[in-house]
């Protein structure tokens, strides 16, 4: 497996509240990083949120297994990397969002969170993309195919 290691200095974090482009990028987000270097040279990029939604539940074991949120995550982190080997300035990284919350189009129906939310209870889970997100700061980076 190969380590992508991303530029010393990279801004790592969680977003709570971001301005975004709504559908203004291909599943990847190479297609739209790739773009806005050629259409504004010298921009230097922070993305302030991204993430993705699922129907995240509590198993028998009182986790929160979503290996489908790191899965995306794993890909548009590739992809960033990507864009960041081919030239675009990007400094930093947020994803959204650390703790479920209310969203405007979905209620309280999908879960974007690295921490489960039992919204009855206040009491927060931290899910597997959670952890695999931590490692990711801790190392700079994470091993692709």
């Amino acid at each position: 497996m190969k380590q992508l290691t991303f530029p010393k200095g990279f801004l790592w974090g969680a977003a709570t509240a971001a301005y975004q482009i709504e559908g203004g990028w291909r599943e990847d987000g190479n297609d739209l990083l790739i773009r806005l270097r050629k259409d504004y040279p010298g921009i230097r990029i922070i993305i302030t949120e991204n993430g993705v939604s699922y129907r995240d539940m509590i198993n028998r074991e009182g986790k929160v297994v979503d290996e489908n949120r790191i899965d995306f995550l794993h890909r548009y982190l590739s992809s960033v990397h990507r864009a960041i080997q081919e030239g675009v300035d990007i400094r930093g990284y947020h994803v959204w969002t650390l703790m479920d919350n209310f969203e405007w189009a979905h209620g309280f129906s999908q879960r974007f969170g690295l921490a489960y939310t039992d919204f009855s209870t206040q009491k927060r889970i931290i899910k597997t993309s959670g952890y695999w997100y931590k490692e990711v700061i801790r190392n700079n980076g994470f091993g692709s195919p």
